[in-house]
């Protein structure tokens, strides 16, 4: 399961009442998180609004943050 479905299972949110929240469709939800589409950054920050979290809770998983942090690369301050 990827991130944003945990975070949306976590509020208690279907792909449909986050595509209404953010105005996208249904389909474009459920593309995004099965990795068939790339939101623009737009979209990716009102989804991870919509979703209480951090683009970077919802887009990248802590294994990729760790592995930029290792070469070097900081996706949030303080890392």
């Amino acid at each position: 399961m990827n991130q944003m479905k945990i975070l949306r299972d976590r509020e208690n949110m279907t792909g449909t009442k986050l595509a209404r929240k953010v105005g996208v469709t249904p389909s474009m939800i459920y593309m995004v998180e099965n990795g068939q589409k790339n939101p623009s950054i737009m979209l990716a920050y009102r989804i991870a609004q919509a979703l209480n979290a951090s683009i970077e809770d919802v887009f990248f998983s802590t294994q990729c943050n760790v592995s930029l942090h290792n070469a070097g690369l900081n996706v949030r301050p303080g890392l």
